[in-house]
C-alpha cells in the first residue's frame, strides 16, 4: 500500500467530522495523521511534520505554507481538500503555490471557482447514512446549535417570530473556538431551554428531534455536516442561502433558504411534508455518494500516476533574427536559460528558428547547441536536444510556422527571444494542467517587465473576451502539435495578431483551452510588438470583428454580426461572462436574445446610427 501523509485541524481530530473520507482513504493508503491548532496562529507548528518522503501529501481545508511544507517532507503527488467557509480570497497567491495539485471539493460553487481560475478540480457531494426516526418532533419547536456569533438568538428571533409558529427554542451553547455567546438584544417570543454539553451522540440526536425545526448553524458551510446530520435525522433546516446549505436545500421543499442580513421572516408552513421530503432526499443521495464515493481514489491514483511517470515530449520554439545588432543579446541568453532550467520528467525539444541573421546571431546560436548537450548529460532530470535553421522568411508567422513542421514533440510552446520562463516548473504545471483536464492546450498568466527585468505590470491569462481581440499572453500558451497541425499554422496575413486568429479557430473548431493559475512567463516590453505596435492596434480594430464573425457566428448575416459584435463589446464588462469553452449555441443565443429584446432597444439604436454613419 501507498503513503499518504494527512494534514488537517486538531478540530477534525476531536470531532472526527472527516471520519467517512479517512475510512475511504485507508482501503489503499497507510495512513500517517498530523494535526494543528489553527487557532495558535503561527507557522512553527510545521516543523513538527514527519521528516520522509510520502506516496501523497493530503490536506484538508487549509493548507500550509508551500515553502515550509516542502522544507519538511518531500511527496510524489499533493491532494487538497477545501472547504466552502475556509477558502476565502480565491485570488491569494497561496492557490498558485499549490496550483500542482489535485483539488477535491465537497462543494459544487467553490468546484466551480476553482476551475475557473485554473485549479486542477474535482466534485463529488457526500450525503450522511439517513437516521432513525424515533420522533419527528413538536412543530412548533427549533433545535438552534449556537457555534458561531452571526447567527444569534436575535437572527431567530427576525426570522421566525413574525410567523407566531415557533413558540420553542432549544438552544445548544456549544461554540467553535474564538467565538462568544451573544445574548439576545430585546424579549423574546418563545421560551428557551438549553444545555452545553452532551455525554454521547445518541443523547444529541434525541434533544434535535424532540424539535421538527432545525436552525443552520453558520453562514456558510464546508461539507456541513452539522445540518446534514438534522436533514439526516429528518429535520426541516433554515439555513442561509450560502455553500453548501443551498447545495443541498430546497427552499420550501426540503427546507427553508433565507438571505442572512436582510432580517425578513420567513413564512413557515408545510413542516411536516418537508421533514419526509428532507429524509427521501437524504436517502437518494446516500445511494448516489456510495456509489460514486470510491472516485476519490480514481482522482488521487490518477494524479499519482501522472506525478510517477515520464510526462510527454514537448517542443518549446524560439524566433530569432539580428539579436546582436539590436542589443538584445543579454534577454536572448536569459530566455535560453530559462528554458535550460526546466525540471520535467519528460523531453523538452528545444528549436530556434533563426530569419537569416548576419550580425553573429548564428555564432551565439551554435554555442547552444553545446549547453543542451551538457545540460542532458548532467544529473539533471530533464532530457534536452536542440535543433536550429537558419534561413530568409516574410516574418515571424512564417518562422513560427517552420518551426510546428520540424516539432516532434506531442505539445509545442512559443517563447520569445526576449522573454523567459519566470517558473522552472512552467512546462511541467502546464502540460500537468492539460492532463488532468484532458484538453487541447492550456494558458497562464504572465508579468511584463522593462529591460531592467523589473516587474510593471500583468497580463493576465483569460479567454473570456477572445472573440473582441483580448488574448491571452501566447507565451504561456501549450497546446496539441497536431491541433495546429490540424489548423494549417499560424494565419500569415496578419501583422501581429495571427495567435488570436489561431487560438480563435482551436475553439471555433471545439478544442478546450484550459487556464494555469500560475504566472510562466515574463514578457519584455519592446521588440516586435512595440515595434509593429500602430500596425497591430489598426489590424486589431479592424480584423478582429471578422473573426467574431466567421468563428463564433457564423449563421448570422455580416451585418448582424457586427451589431451583435458592437454590442457585445460594449457590454462585455458588465453583462456578460463568456465562459471557459466558448459554446457556439449557448454564445449565439445569449446574445441574440440582447441584442434584439427591447430592454436593449436604446443601445442597439446608438449601434445602428454610429454603424450607418461609417
Amino acid at each position: 500500500m501507498k503513503d499518504l501523509l494527512f494534514i488537517g485541524h486538531s478540530y477534525h481530530q476531536k470531532t472526527r467530522s472527516v471520519h467517512f473520507l479517512h475510512d475511504i482513504l485507508r482501503r489503499e493508503y497507510n495512513l500517517t495523521f498530523f494535526y494543528y491548532d489553527p487557532y495558535a496562529h503561527t507557522d512553527e507548528i510545521y516543523n513538527s511534520l514527519p521528516k520522509k518522503h510520502y506516496d501523497v501529501c493530503a490536506c484538508f481545508q487549509i493548507f500550509p505554507p508551500r515553502k515550509i511544507l516542502n522544507k519538511n517532507i518531500s511527496f510524489t503527488a499533493g491532494i487538497f481538500f477545501p472547504m466552502y467557509d475556509a477558502a476565502y480570497g480565491r485570488n491569494a497567491p497561496i492557490w498558485r503555490d499549490y496550483s500542482d495539485f489535485l483539488f477535491i471539493n465537497f462543494s459544487k460553487t467553490l468546484h466551480d471557482e476553482l476551475s475557473k481560475i485554473g485549479l486542477n478540480s474535482r466534485y463529488i457531494q457526500y450525503w450522511p447514512d439517513p437516521k432513525e426516526i424515533t420522533s419527528w418532533g413538536d412543530e412548533s419547536s427549533l433545535f438552534f446549535w449556537a457555534r458561531r456569533q452571526e447567527i444569534t438568538l436575535d437572527t431567530v428571533s427576525n426570522l421566525v417570530s413574525a410567523s407566531n409558529s415557533v413558540k420553542h427554542v432549544h438552544i445548544h451553547k456549544a461554540l467553535d473556538p474564538e467565538q462568544k455567546f451573544i445574548e439576545p438584544s430585546s424579549e423574546l417570543k418563545f421560551s428557551i431551554t438549553q444545555s452545553e454539553w452532551f455525554e454521547n451522540k445518541e443523547e444529541l440526536n434525541n434533544t434535535i428531534q424532540n424539535s421538527a425545526l432545525y436552525m443552520a448553524p453558520r453562514i456558510r458551510e464546508g461539507i456541513g455536516m452539522s445540518f446534514l446530520e438534522a436533514m439526516a435525522q429528518g429535520r426541516c433546516v433554515i439555513a442561509p442561502n450560502n455553500p453548501t446549505m443551498n447545495e443541498y436545500i430546497k427552499d420550501g421543499v426540503t427546507g427553508f433558504l433565507y438571505e442572512y442580513g436582510l432580517n425578513r421572516p420567513i413564512p413557515i408552513a408545510n413542516v411536516r411534508t418537508i421533514q419526509k421530503q428532507t429524509l427521501e432526499a437524504v436517502k437518494q443521495g446516500r445511494e448516489i455518494w456510495e456509489a460514486e464515493k470510491y472516485k476519490i481514489l480514481d482522482w488521487m491514483n490518477e494524479v499519482v500516476k501522472l506525478n510517477s511517470t515520464p510526462l510527454p515530449k514537448v517542443t518549446i520554439v524560439t524566433c530569432s533574427y539580428n539579436i546582436i545588432a539590436k542589443e538584445r543579446e543579454k534577454f536572448f541568453n536569459q530566455a535560453v536559460n530559462s528554458i535550460l532550467s526546466q525540471e520535467y520528467s519528460g523531453e523538452i525539444e528545444y528549436l530556434i528558428i533563426d530569419g537569416g541573421s548576419t550580425d553573429g546571431t548564428v555564432e551565439l546560436i551554435k554555442k547552444i547547441a553545446d549547453e543542451v548537450d551538457s545540460k542532458s548529460t548532467s544529473s539533471n532530470s530533464t532530457k534536452f536536444s536542440f535543433k536550429w535553421i537558419s534561413e530568409q522568411d516574410r516574418g515571424i508567422y512564417f518562422a513560427m510556422n517552420k518551426a510546428i513542421d520540424l516539432a516532434t514533440g506531442e505539445y509545442i510552446a512559443f517563447l520569445n527571444s526576449d522573454d523567459l520562463y519566470c517558473s522552472n516548473t512552467a512546462v511541467r504545471d502546464s502540460i500537468f494542467r492539460i492532463l488532468m483536464a484532458n484538453a487541447d492546450g492550456s494558458y497562464a498568466d504572465a508579468c511584463i517587465i522593462n529591460a531592467d527585468s523589473e516587474v510593471i505590470g500583468k497580463w493576465e491569462g483569460s479567454i473570456r473576451l477572445l472573440p473582441f481581440g483580448n488574448y491571452p499572453n501566447h507565451q504561456t500558451v501549450f497546446m496539441r502539435t497536431f491541433v495546429l497541425k490540424e489548423i494549417g499554422g499560424f494565419d500569415t496575413s496578419f501583422i501581429g495578431i495571427a495567435d488570436n486568429a489561431l487560438f480563435c479557430t482551436a475553439l471555433g473548431m471545439g478544442k478546450k483551452l484550459v487556464r494555469l493559475c500560475k504566472e510562466i512567463v515574463h514578457f519584455r516590453q519592446g521588440g516586435f510588438t512595440e515595434e509593429a505596435s500602430s500596425d497591430i492596434f489598426i489590424e486589431k480594430s479592424f480584423r478582429t470583428n471578422e473573426m467574431f464573425h466567421k468563428f463564433f457566428v457564423p449563421k448570422l448575416s455580416y451585418r448582424e454580426s457586427m451589431l451583435l459584435y458592437c454590442f457585445a463589446f460594449l457590454a462585455k464588462d458588465s453583462l456578460f461572462y463568456l465562459g471557459e469553452h466558448l459554446p457556439f449555441e449557448d454564445w449565439r443565443k445569449e446574445f441574440y436574445k440582447a441584442l434584439f429584446t427591447k430592454k436593449s432597444d436604446g443601445l442597439i439604436k446608438m449601434v445602428e446610427t454610429s454603424t450607418s454613419n461609417n
